[in-house]
């Protein structure tokens, strides 16, 4: 998982995520999911995915299968995300910019048999940007 903190239409603080899939047991880092692409071929991740589908297929059919299956959104982007994950974020990012450039590693997630283990790979990057509040917050 990698996050950025960049405006995006309703704010000016937002804190995304991006998911990126590997077979791998640690994923060569940095790896995101790609743009959407008209070229068959780009975005193809031969280290992390050989011969499987690219990060942006993948994540098009989940969330697909989210939206019809179990009707939940789990990341706030304009809220609880902000105080969360903004101090592992790069500064100066925008949604123009290439996501290379824009997102930084947070964690890495494995499958365990049924089990999910976590390890947090990110570095505050911005500490103090802790706990920030967001923009929406401070008008309360």
């Amino acid at each position: 998982m990698n996050v950025a903190q960049y405006w995006a239409d309703e704010a000016n603080d937002a804190v995304h995520y991006d998911i990126a899939f590997s077979v791998l047991s640690t994923p060569e880092l940095p790896i995101l999911a790609e743009e959407d692409s008209e070229e068959e071929d780009e975005g193809k991740n031969a280290v992390n995915l050989p011969e499987l589908p690219t990060n942006w297929e993948i994540l098009n059919t989940l969330d697909l299968y989210i939206e019809a299956n179990i009707n939940i959104r789990w990341w706030d982007d304009n809220g609880e995300a902000i105080p969360a994950f903004a101090a592992f974020c790069k500064e100066d990012s925008h949604q123009e910019m290439d996501r290379l450039e824009a997102y930084s590693p947070y964690a890495v997630f494995r499958r365990k048999g049924l089990e999910i283990e976590t390890e947090i790979v990110g570095k505050m990057l911005r500490p103090w940007a802790d706990g920030m509040r967001p923009e929406e917050w401070d008008e309360e």
